[in-house]
């Protein structure tokens, strides 16, 4: 997963509101893949965590049949869906061009 400070966003969309128009896609997002058990691991500020794989799909399943239910959750689906279906090789060279620095999410 490819992730990106909040203030850093905010400092990529006025820089490419200053600038000229880039061409395509401009991928605001710090080139450093994180694994989601690694991002699990910075939000929750601990070295050690125990996780346990699951196949996203029942999560999903179980998920959208609370919303149907019209259950109050804390978690939707899109949530899910998101980090499950990531670009897995984004193209960096716009907002490279754009003189666009990240920092490291974790």
């Amino acid at each position: 997963m490819y992730f990106c400070r909040v203030e850093d966003v905010a400092t990529g969309v006025a820089g490419l509101c200053r600038g000229p128009a880039p061409n395509g896609v401009v991928t605001l997002a710090c080139p450093v893949p994180v694994t989601f058990k690694a991002f699990l691991r910075g939000i929750a500020k601990k070295d050690r965590m125990f996780v346990i794989p699951v196949p996203y799909q029942p999560v999903l399943w179980g998920l959208r049949i609370a919303e149907s239910l019209h259950l109050p959750l804390k978690f939707r689906s899109d949530s899910l869906i998101g980090p499950m279906n990531t670009d897995p090789s984004p193209d960096f060279s716009a907002f490279r061009a754009c003189g666009f620095q990240p920092r490291a999410f974790l």
